[in-house]
């Protein structure tokens, strides 16, 4: 296999709205061809991280975040709640997903979590750690959350982005975070504090955050084959950050949106996290008038969400089964929305 040339992009943005506006424009560069294939490392200020379909009442103590000036903000990807600080570092991968797909030779998105969860286990095992691919999206190391990943599909452009504990305030990350019980339900865990570590935990005092960085950069290059260059932001990119932090991320209505109203709300843990069903019924005639879905889960992609709230809507609740086997989701992601509906049609009929 032939090496290709990506960009390394290691820039010092740590404000967490300036840092997600960065994310969104390389994002939006890529599919505009103003952006090369790219791997950002990742750095930032102490901070709570929101996946984008997450209710912000869900998983958050948003009192304690206030009274100790903690920032929230809303992610433009999936996946669940994080508290992240100085003792962690994400990274992301921008490209064109058609042609990095057919150089790895991969048709399915999901195969990432797999190829970079590799990539997770290799650098740990430079440390002498023992990991191993928790699926969906995870790296565990003695069944604790090491390394947690998530992806969009945005058009002709992709991104995949990690995140690695390496000396996380684990006991304020307890602090902040508020999960529901559904969420370490299959996972035999009660709380944050006893779900993930930290690498500093297994490894020589003397390993530095800046050591595992430089040794993921090296592992990564060698995996996938990729000749990586130091370059900055390119002036395009510049300029498109500075729209979308002024315009978006930088406003309270981006991170505290509020969703529409509905009137029965079930929740259910799937493969991809926890999926609540917000369902706006009309119980004299069983039609639903509005659906819409929240939670960390991995959606399949945004697009396929807004299909599948169109095809819902207006559906009497004895046709959405056959509705919901015909979309473009995962056997997983359908079983559960079934399963949910089947919930509220029980629900209904004890309430009759």
């Amino acid at each position: 296999m032939k090496k290709i040339k990506w960009r390394l992009l290691q820039d010092n943005i740590k404000e967490p709205a300036k840092h997600f506006a960065a994310e969104e424009a390389l994002l939006r560069g890529v599919d505009k061809g103003i952006t090369p294939p790219t791997l950002r490392i990742r750095k930032y200020y102490p901070s709570v991280w929101l996946g984008i379909y997450q209710d912000i009442d869900e998983d958050i103590n948003l009192t304690y975040c206030n009274k100790n000036n903690i920032p929230i903000i809303r992610r433009h990807n999936p996946g669940g709640t994080v508290y992240q600080d100085e003792g962690s570092f994400c990274f992301s991968a921008f490209f064109k997903k058609k042609n990095f797909f057919k150089y790895l030779n991969i048709k399915d998105p999901e195969k990432l979590y797999e190829l970079f969860g590799e990539i997770i286990v290799n650098t740990l095992k430079n440390f002498n750690v023992d990991a191993e691919i928790s699926p969906v999206n995870d790296v565990v190391v003695k069944d604790k959350k090491i390394y947690g990943s998530a992806q969009i599909d945005f058009y002709s452009a992709f991104v995949h982005s990690g995140t690695f504990l390496f000396n996380v305030d684990i006991e304020e990350m307890q602090k902040v975070l508020s999960p529901s019980n559904l969420k370490f339900v299959d996972k035999g865990f009660i709380n944050v504090e006893d779900r993930v570590i930290n690498l500093k935990e297994l490894v020589n005092k003397n390993v530095k955050k800046e050591d595992v960085i430089q040794k993921f950069i090296q592992i990564f290059s060698n995996f996938f084959e990729i000749d990586l260059t130091n370059n900055p932001f390119n002036n395009d990119e510049i300029k498109l950050i500075k729209k979308l932090y002024e315009e978006k991320y930088s406003n309270k209505e981006w991170t505290f949106k509020k969703f529409p109203d509905s009137s029965i709300k079930v929740s259910r843990k799937s493969k991809s996290g926890v999926i609540n069903l917000n369902v706006k019924l009309d119980k004299s005639n069983n039609i639903i008038k509005n659906v819409f879905l929240t939670g960390d889960f991995l959606a399949p992609s945004s697009s396929s969400l807004l299909n599948f709230y169109k095809i819902l809507k207006n559906t009497p609740l004895n046709r959405v089964n056959k509705k919901i086997k015909k979309l473009n989701f995962s056997n997983d992601f359908k079983n559960t929305l079934i399963k949910l509906f089947e919930k509220i049609k029980k629900e209904g009929n004890n309430n009759e």
